[in-house]
């Protein structure tokens, strides 16, 4: 049995053994279900970041199982088509598993690759190139995935401080606040000062609020302008806390979307609900959700202004 002639007495692991090991284990984690979505911004900024080691990792174990690149260059485009190959499919799997795939999560794949072919590989030792470029790559890779965090946290903000305006759509990034849920795409248009939602035909959707912990403690009610330029439509309304994903508990309501402007008005205080289950804790407001069951037609509708009273 081969030894490390560092340590005599410790084997040396087969070539093959580590990278399949090491591929392995990365592509067990990019398959397995991982429980519901994450809403925390950073939480969900430090989970992607674990994009950055994986493939890092997953990299570095097909270098290692195709001999480095002590004799020429073919492992090292080898390597990187397998990991971007395997970026890809894994995407393409995570729908499938209670994942989901996205295109942010493919340029943290991209991140993690270059960090792998960046180290230094059998013969190449570090140099300042070299160190200039990984050291280039993890930061961009860790502000790539980091970044919609700050951003968020300073829209919610600037949110909280525009209270009670719950819906400022004259502001271009109102966008990071309100987004299209389910089958709907939303659009804010700042010339008219309205968010454009429409939802395709046959598939559940809407719009939603997602305002961090908002505090709705000192207002009654909520009041929405929305037009709508077709036949008469059932919007679903709901307002969710911080605790709404565990108990569900949250505030419902509804209304009947005629022609024109409608004006929709959502109480904060209803009767304290049945069987004695809690209310909503108004202090930590998460989320406000307009939406549509399953249409027979694509629909599309208005949000005029939006505010609390």
């Amino acid at each position: 049995m081969k030894t490390n002639e560092h340590a005599p007495t410790a084997p040396v692991w087969p070539r093959r053994t580590l990278g399949l090991g090491g591929i392995l284990v990365v592509g067990v984690s990019l398959v397995v279900p991982v429980g519901g979505s994450i809403t925390d911004p950073w939480r969900a900024g430090a989970w992607n970041l674990l994009h950055l080691p994986g493939f890092f990792l997953l990299t570095r174990s097909f270098l290692v199982l195709f001999g480095g690149t002590s004799r020429c260059l073919r492992p090292l485009f080898s390597s990187a088509a397998l990991a971007i190959l395997a970026a890809f499919a894994s995407e393409w799997v995570q729908r499938w598993v209670g994942r989901s795939g996205s295109i942010e999560d493919l340029v943290l794949d991209g991140f993690g690759i270059a960090l792998g072919l960046a180290w230094p590989i059998r013969n190449h030792r570090w140099c300042p190139t070299r160190k200039s470029i990984f050291g280039v790559v993890l930061l961009s890779g860790v502000a790539f995935a980091l970044g919609p965090a700050l951003l968020q946290e300073r829209a919610e903000t600037k949110a909280s401080e525009g209270l009670p305006v719950i819906g400022d759509f004259q502001d271009k990034q109102c966008l990071r606040l309100w987004k299209a849920q389910g089958g709907a795409v939303a659009t804010a248009d700042p010339a008219s000062g309205r968010l454009v939602v429409q939802v395709r035909s046959g598939s559940f959707g809407g719009v939603q609020f997602l305002p961090g912990e908002q505090d709705w403690t000192p207002y009654s009610e909520v009041r929405l302008n929305v037009s709508n330029p077709g036949a008469p439509l059932f919007l679903g309304v709901r307002i969710d806390d911080h605790l709404s994903s565990r108990d569900r508990v949250w505030i419902s309501s509804a209304a009947t979307l005629e022609e024109g402007v409608t004006e929709i008005v959502i109480p904060l205080r209803p009767p304290l609900p049945r069987e004695g289950r809690r209310t909503i804790d108004l202090s930590k407001v998460t989320r406000l959700a307009l939406f549509f069951e399953k249409m027979e037609k694509p629909v599309e509708f208005s949000i005029l202004s939006a505010e609390l009273r």
